[in-house]
């Protein structure tokens, strides 16, 4: 049995969560969202307690328990446990035989061709996810830990990336790798952040600024959900675990781990271990043991099909923008999904009633029951009750506050909101309403509806156990929920257990399993699926958006316009993003959702301008407002000053290559480099070469010792053919960006460094340089680094300098490892008379972190001359232009 404290499947105990297991198994930290936000994550303790299984620290004093609690069990459960060698596992005379990862009975050619990587030290185990389906899909993983070792600690991909590939593609780039750090080990204890795993489809994305917006999965809008320490959105299939978890007086380690369909499933989803043993060690009996259990999820099947999912619980793309809450599937002239109108998830009865959000809370007192939505009529109140039915929504409801055993008979009608009376002898919950499963047909196979009754067969005997009735609560049938409202909806765990057989579903469904491999596969898609899934792609342009629906013409006008929306805010302040929303005609401010109507076009300025680094932008459609680059990083704006530019972007290794860039022959090259201590203390380029004959370096500045470094190079270019610069550098995520400034005259005025922290949020500068010559270019580098809860540094307000605003040329985000993480951001600015600049970026963080840069100033030959400013605002030292096509 399983029991979390959480909305999702939790046993209440004087309206707290409360943990009654005869036999405790190790704890999983569940996963949920709070009330309050969908961005902000608290976790949950699950403790796992089976009454057939034996325990698995067996201390002196537990073992006695054990007996005694023994007698309260059936005579056929004591006598399986009290004679285990009478009823051995099919192969328990192998059972320290390593597990074959092909002995499911059915076999999917997509795990056939996959290398089985060894953890790399310190990691204690090594996670292969592995995308069988015919479609690109994000990998993603929250960040986990315990209180005595960082409690957000996030994890990155051997091959430097989330995205992977299509089944089939070349070099098993459909395969990610995720080493599991000690920081991730025995995350049962209060207060812990249990690993999750997962996959985000339908996603359109920009690795270089750390964004993303996925149409399942997604985690407030960011890239790489490990670093920014973000959890999963709703109606998504997870995976949870707790790895590495001590055995007492044993040398071997335990891992639990179930399938998650509590908020409902995106993707069909497997667990495979491969080289554990193929039966528990301490109790070759344990019915949970993976080995036998596998495969979880049946292959080539997918609920999202429309004749296993129920049609109330299809969640389609058009949904998404029907809700009033989100708007982030773009749509065609026609106003229907672009690139049709697919299913996107199958819901749980709880994802239903909770979709898009939850109910309202009436107040902050959670405890006090007037704080819950109200049951009446009203098709408010009888989505309520279906909330409270299905999601647990009113704890108050449940627990010993709610005695339902009347002269020895449990009374179901007792319980509110279609609790059940748990007969449940020889615990503190036996005869106390609790949250219960439901099924849609009473005749549910035992193979599909399990436990049920408290009956189950044990794999490892072959032998059936009744009467456990400790496994779970009494289970109900959907057609007794709400017999007066005909559109009430209910799917059944049964009908999710169809497919995902042995998935943790709701409410306290006992399909958490335990293993001790060294390696596990997390599956998506397995066996292939030809229910389709959203393509990826790039962020759109803005511009590229339909006219009809979203009006891009009426919220920017280009570089060198100034009377709408968002003109400053994009030509000024060098935005990136914007969010795109349906278009509103009007003629007074009051008809526009912002109250700001543009009555000179009669349109609302209703769009985001400027997106946050920390919002999702899921009310809308994240666009970019300038083509992307048609690299994998932001090279330098292209001006008259930096005629050409290139630039490199690394998540790991020693190489930072830039693009390619083809200057003239003598022309003046500069090149930054910003590094991150994430994976390894950072010291100073060990090289750099390409180009140029020689390169030279110009200003260097450690930050806070080994935890960062940004520097600036110069040399002469050697070549009139296209080239790359190679920075070899210790492996840790890295950023280049590379100038050709022909107006150079080969004089540094002057340079300047700063580096500080820890501290929140800090301003971070470059250091402020003192002109005398005109006219000059002054270029700097920021970074921020050594994050405790990574990454969690966004960059703030634009570039700004003592007298306006440089040229952003564009910020990098360097991808947390471990506890470390870093952004990076550099810039330019024409500097037409002498004085003193400091080129600054605010910054946010949740956590402290250390920053700093390096500035330079540069003459430029006489010729140089102050551009036009853009109209529509006042002229500044900043050039107004477009990031290079």
């Amino acid at each position: 049995m399983q029991v979390s404290f959480s909305r999702r499947s939790i046993l209440y105990l004087n309206s707290k969560p409360y943990v009654a297991a005869k036999f405790p198994r190790p704890a999983i930290r569940r996963r949920t969202r709070t009330r309050l936000t969908d961005t902000v994550l608290i976790v949950a303790l699950l403790a796992f307690g089976l009454s057939s299984v034996l325990q698995l620290f067996r201390t002196p004093a537990a073992q006695a328990d054990e007996a005694s609690d023994l007698m309260n069990g059936s005579a056929e459960q004591l006598e399986n446990l009290q004679n285990p060698g009478q009823n051995e596992p099919p192969d328990a005379e192998n059972s320290d035989q390593a597990q074959d990862p092909d002995h499911a009975a059915a076999t999917d050619t997509c795990l056939a061709p996959l290398a089985a990587p060894t953890p790399i030290p310190p990691a204690v185990r090594v996670v292969q996810l592995v995308n069988c389906s015919n479609q690109t899909i994000l990998g993603a993983a929250n960040a986990a830990g315990t209180p005595s070792l960082p409690a957000h600690y996030p994890v990155f991909p051997r091959e430097g990336t989330w995205v992977m590939q299509p089944v089939g593609a070349a070099n098993n780039a459909n395969v990610l790798t995720i080493d599991v750090p000690p920081q991730w080990a025995s995350t049962g204890p209060v207060k812990s952040i249990g690993p999750n795993i997962w996959a985000r489809t339908g996603c359109r994305y920009d690795i270089p600024s750390g964004r993303a917006q996925c149409e399942t999965g997604g985690c407030g809008g960011q890239y790489d959900c490990s670093s920014a320490g973000l959890g999963i959105s709703g109606y998504t299939t997870f995976t949870e675990w707790n790895f590495y978890q001590e055995v007492a007086m044993q040398s071997y380690h335990l891992d639990n781990f179930d399938v998650s369909a509590v908020n409902g499933v995106s993707l069909n989803v497997d667990i495979q271990p491969v080289g554990g043993d193929t039966s528990d060690p301490g109790n070759p009996i344990n019915p949970f043991w993976e080995y036998l259990n596998y495969p979880l999820t049946a292959h080539a099947e997918d609920l999202r099909s429309d004749n296993l999912c129920t049609a109330d619980f299809l969640l389609k793309r058009s949904d998404i923008d029907k809700s009033g809450i989100f708007g982030y599937v773009i749509l065609g002239n026609d106003g229907k999904p672009l690139g049709g109108d697919g299913t996107i998830a199958c819901l749980n009865n709880c994802g239903k009633y909770e979709y898009p959000t939850p109910p309202p809370l009436k107040c902050l007192d959670i405890t006090n029951p007037d704080c819950f939505c109200t049951i009446d009529d009203s098709a408010a109140g009888k989505r309520c009750y279906n909330w409270k039915t299905f999601c647990a929504g009113d704890p108050n409801e449940y627990g010993v506050g709610h005695q339902c055993k009347v002269n020895g008979v449990y009374r179901d009608d007792l319980c509110p909101v279609n609790g059940a009376c748990w007969k449940n002898p020889g615990s503190d919950t036996d005869g106390t309403c609790q949250l219960r499963a439901f099924y849609a047909k009473p005749d549910c196979p035992p193979e599909v509806c399990t436990y049920q009754g408290g009956n189950y067969i044990n794999l490892y005997t072959g032998m059936t156990v009744t009467n456990d009735l400790s496994t779970q609560p009494p289970a109900g049938l959907c057609k007794k929920v709400d017999p007066n409202n005909p559109k009430a909806s209910c799917i059944g765990d049964d009908t999710i257990h169809k497919v995902l057989h042995n998935a943790y579903t709701w409410p306290n469904d006992p399909q958490t399993y335990v293993d001790d491999a060294p390696l596990y596969r997390v599956i998506y898609a397995p066996g292939g699926t030809t229910v389709p899934i959203t393509a990826p792609g790039p962020i759109p342009v803005c511009s590229d958006l339909s006219e009809k629906i979203y009006g891009p013409s009426h919220q920017y006008g280009g570089p060198t316009s100034g009377t709408l929306g968002c003109d400053i805010t994009v030509n000024r302040n060098n935005a990136v993003f914007g969010v795109a929303v349906p278009a509103v005609k009007c003629t007074n401010n009051h008809e526009c959702p912002n109250n700001n109507c543009n009555k000179s076009i009669g349109w609302c300025s209703n769009w985001g301008c400027d997106l946050d680094p920390r919002g999702s932008g899921d009310e809308g459609v994240v666009c970019r407002w300038h083509a992307a680059p048609a690299t994998n990083c932001s090279p330098p704006t292209i001006d008259s000053y930096v005629t050409k530019s290139a630039c490199g972007l690394i998540a790991s290794g020693a190489s930072l290559v830039s693009s390619s860039i083809t200057p003239a022959s003598g022309d003046p090259l500069f090149a930054e480099v910003v590094s991150a201590a994430t994976i390894q203390a950072v010291s100073a380029p060990s090289a750099i070469s390409g180009c140029v004959s020689s390169w030279s370096t110009v200003k260097s500045q450690p930050i806070q010792g080994s935890e960062g470094i940004a520097i600036w190079y110069s040399g002469t270019a050697n070549t009139s053919s296209p080239c790359n610069v190679t920075v070899t550098l210790p492996s840790n995520p890295s950023s280049l960006k590379v100038y050709d400034i022909p107006l150079f005259n080969g004089t540094v005025e002057t340079s300047n460094s700063v580096t500080g922290g820890p501290t929140t949020g800090p301003i971070v500068g470059a250091g402020s340089v003192t002109t005398l010559h005109t006219p000059d270019l002054l270029l700097g580098n920021l970074i921020m680094a050594n994050q405790l809860f990574t990454p969690r540094t966004y960059w703030g307000n634009p570039l700004s300098d003592t007298n306006g605003f440089p040229t952003d040329d564009g910020a990098d985000n360097l991808p947390g490892w471990g506890s470390y993480s870093g952004s990076a951001d550099a810039g330019h600015q024409f500097l037409g008379s002498a004085g003193t600049y400091s080129m600054t970026r605010p910054s946010f963080s949740l956590g402290s972190t250390d920053f700093g840069g390096a500035a330079i100033a540069i003459e430029l030959s006489g010729t140089a001359s102050t551009p036009t400013a853009a109209s529509g605002f006042a002229p500044t030292n900043g050039v107004a232009s477009a990031k290079q096509p």
